[in-house]
């Protein structure tokens, strides 16, 4: 397996934009709620970005229980 670049592919940003990508889901169907105006094409294409991104991070973790490993590479903070 190839190691991993932070804030990119690693496990932990594909966990994050899921995250991200839920709430700006929650917030079309909130301020539709709302506001009574229609905002299914946001949430389509809401809905296409999650269920990609459940295929990615399904296969990577499937590809790290299979190879029994997850290498990604060190980050050096600027600041600390």
């Amino acid at each position: 397996m190839k190691k991993a670049i932070p804030n990119f592919n690693s496990f932990s940003t594909l966990v994050d934009r899921i995250v991200i990508e839920g709430v700006k889901r929650a917030i079309f169907e909130l301020k539709q709620e709302e506001e009574k105006v229609s905002y299914q094409k946001q949430l389509e294409a809401q809905e296409e970005v999650l269920l990609a991104l459940q295929t990615e991070f399904e296969e990577f973790v499937e590809n790290a229980f299979a190879n029994e490993e997850y290498d990604v590479i060190g980050e050096t903070r600027t600041f600390s």
